[in-house]
Parts: structure tokens; sequence; C-alpha cells
């Protein structure tokens, strides 16, 4: 005989998915002391100084303008808890544990496209995953990125099995937040466009629907990126996302790779790094105060000789 526990979260799987998953978040936060253990990253502190910035009187147009190595989706999220509630990253964490609940009951709601049991499995994996719960706890964009990637799967998979405006759009809208949240993921995006406009046709669509899908999902990917877009072009004359991947090429990805080729230390690596970049930018006369783009191409440049 089955326990009525069970039979209940059977018969309501998404509901049981997300109260467990968040009562497991909020007994995890409850037993955090302090508030340093919301900043167990060195990027934590980064992102809660951007919160701050953007909450400074007359700094929120001048720290959007100058933040090119960053999203901003997450710092103004950030900055809306910090002018509520002041310097309450506990109030972050509880709402990162509701948005984590969220993605939870999106995971298994994927699960449920092959059967209700495996979305309820999977969605129980997920409430109790270690990673995802320390995660939640962490002033970092993991939670917010991943709960807009998840919907972007959820709509994906929902217009793959009956193509449909609506899916489509809700696909490009999610994965489009989850773009302005962290940029890893403008390649799936621009993969995604070609892909709908085969599934609708492969659903029977004709041409027209299958266009107009096509063109819905692009809109809804772009709608959200489009002010970071119109601001490099206009302020920097660039049409890339952040400054931020030539950081990770140059001072991240080379001395790893440096350290696995020939064994150099990973840290005399990046001080190498630092000086040849400093040389070089001196030598073409940039400065701390030039286009940000123009010397991230310089580290580009640099990590790839």
């Amino acid at each position: 005989m089955r326990a009525p526990g069970w039979r209940w979260a059977r018969t309501h799987p998404l509901t049981s998915v997300f109260f467990v998953a968040l009562a497991v978040r909020l007994v995890n936060l409850a037993l955090l002391d302090g508030d340093r253990a919301f900043f167990a990253e060195p990027d934590a502190v980064g992102y809660w100084a951007l919160g701050k910035a953007l909450t400074a009187p007359g700094g929120f147009a001048t720290t959007l303008l100058a933040m090119t190595d960053r999203m901003p989706l997450y710092p103004l999220l950030l900055a809306a808890v910090q002018s509520a509630l002041g310097d309450a990253p506990r109030a972050v964490a509880f709402i990162q544990a509701l948005i984590d609940a969220g993605t939870c009951t999106l995971i298994a709601s994927l699960g449920a496209f092959v059967t209700a049991r495996v979305g309820l499995i999977a969605g129980i994996l997920a409430a109790l995953s270690p990673t995802l719960i320390v995660f939640s706890t962490q002033i970092l964009t993991d939670t917010l990125f991943l709960f807009f990637m998840t919907l972007m799967l959820v709509a994906a998979a929902s217009f793959a099995l009956r193509p449909g405006n609506g899916p489509a759009l809700l696909a490009g809208l999610a994965g489009g937040l989850a773009l302005v949240t962290r940029p890893a993921v403008a390649v799936l995006l621009a993969a995604g466009a070609p892909l709908v406009f085969a599934l609708a046709i492969n659903g029977r669509r004709r041409l027209a629907g299958a266009l107009a899908s096509t063109l819905l999902f692009a809109l809804g990917a772009a709608a959200p990126i489009a002010p970071v877009l119109l601001r490099n072009a206009v302020h920097y004359g660039s049409v890339s996302l952040t400054t931020e991947t030539a950081e990770h090429l140059a001072f991240w990805i080379v001395p790893l790779v440096k350290q696995r080729a020939d064994g150099t230390p990973y840290q005399a690596s990046i001080d190498w790094m630092e000086s040849r970049y400093r040389q070089r930018r001196i030598a073409r006369g940039l400065d701390a105060g030039s286009n940000p783009f123009e010397r991230a191409a310089l580290k580009s440049e640099v990590a790839r000789e």
C-alpha cells in the first residue's frame, strides 16, 4: 500500500516539487550564520558592489553605462532588493530560493514530457541537488540564469511537440532573459532560430506559420538584450555584448592551457600576461579610462598570440 503523501505527490507533482525544493532551501538558508556565508565566491562581492552602485544617488545611469564587463539583469535585481531593504543579502537568498524552487518545478515539467513519474523523480532530484541548494544562497547569477534557461527548454520542448507561436515567443523571451543575465547562451540562441523554423516545418506548419514562429522567437530573444547592444554601439562603437570574454580568455584560459602544456605555474602565467598586456596597452596609448572594448580587443589579441 502506497503512503497517502506519495499518492498526493503523484496527483500534484509540480506543486509537490516546488514545496519540497522551497522547504529544503529555506532550511539551508536558516542554518547559515551571518552575511559572509552569501559571499563564498569572489564574484559575489563584485555583484553586490554593482547593486550598491546602481542605488547610489545619481549612480544608476552612470553605472549602467559603464557596466561593460557584466550583463545587467542580475545587478538590477540586487539593486531592487538593496533599494527596498538595504544591505540584506539574506533577502536576496530568500528570493533566489523561490526562483530555484521554480527551476526545480520546470525540471519536473521537462521530465513530464516523458512520463509523469519521470517528471516527479527529476523534480525531486533537482530539489535535493546540493549544487543547486548551495548556489541558491550565493550572490551570483547562476540561480537566475538557470531559471530562464530551463524555462526556455520547457517552451522549446512544448514547441517541438506542438509548434505554435506562443511557445516560440516564450522560448525566445526566456532565452533573451538568460542572455541578459549571462552572455554564454548567445551561440545557442543564434542556432535556435533555424531550429524553430525546421521544427515548425516538420510539424506540418505552412511556410507562413513557420516564418511567423521563427520571427517571434527571434524578436523575443532580441528584446531583452537590445538596450545593451544599443548602448555598446552608440557609446563604444562595438557590437560585442561584454568585455568579459577577453578577460576570461587572457587571465583564465591561457594560464590553464600553459599549465597543462608545459607546467608553467598558473600565477606565473597571469603575471606574464598582465605584463605583456600592459606593455601593448601603453604602446597603443590606451589608459584605464579608454574604450573598454578596445582594451578587451587588445587582451584577446595578446591571449591568442
